[in-house]
């Protein structure tokens, strides 16, 4: 069996980088890594739990996680997102959420008509500052 499709793009891109330098110095006259055939990446199917499975899995989780399973159900957060999310970000009047940052990756995203999501998050608000902030 032979190496994953990223690991050998990987091994590639290193290889290039040190014969592209090699070239710079003087110590070839060519690459022979830019010549090579990469194999492809094949994009993985994403497969959403149902429905279903949705609320079987907040059924079984404790409160906290329930109420995060919840929360990323009802706004389509990603786990980033969601886990950075502080009550700044809710505006219970207006009934939006402001999606300013994630933790990995930069977001900035408005969801708008949260009466289920506000609900599930109202009444954590103090325990979960106090809990989850530095």
């Amino acid at each position: 069996m032979g190496l994953a499709a990223s690991t050998v793009r990987q091994i590639h891109n290193i290889l290039t980088g040190s014969l592209d330098q090699a070239v710079r110095w003087g110590w070839r006259a060519d690459n022979p890594a830019k010549l090579a055939t990469l194999p492809s990446i094949r994009a993985a199917e994403v497969r959403p739990p149902s429905p279903a499975d949705v609320v079987a899995a907040i059924a079984m989780a404790d409160p906290e996680l329930a109420t995060f399973l919840r929360l990323s159900a009802s706004v389509g957060g990603r786990r980033g997102e969601v886990s950075a999310l502080r009550w700044t970000n809710v505006d219970l009047v207006a009934g939006e959420l402001v999606i300013a940052k994630a933790l990995v990756e930069k977001a900035d995203r408005r969801v708008p008509h949260l009466a289920g999501a506000a609900t599930t998050a109202a009444p954590h608000p103090a325990r979960a500052e106090a809990q989850w902030e530095p």
